[in-house]
């Protein structure tokens, strides 16, 4: 996919909506959280493919 054709796709949503990702572990725990930023890499590496939110979530997988 190109920017041009995400534009062209993100233009038929309101522009308050809000933009969720979601990342499934190795565990099939499924993570989903709201995207608040986003940067540019040229390469993906382990460290900017995913962060560390266990601390936002329970045991049962709710959110404190």
């Amino acid at each position: 996919m190109t920017v041009q054709q995400l534009i062209t796709h993100l233009q038929q949503f309101k522009p308050e909506t809000k933009v969720f990702t979601s990342i499934t572990d190795p565990t099939d725990y499924c993570l989903t959280l709201e995207l608040e930023s986003l940067e540019l890499e040229n390469e993906l590496y382990g460290d900017n493919i995913c962060d560390n939110y266990e601390d936002l979530f329970d045991d049962f997988g709710l959110v404190f």
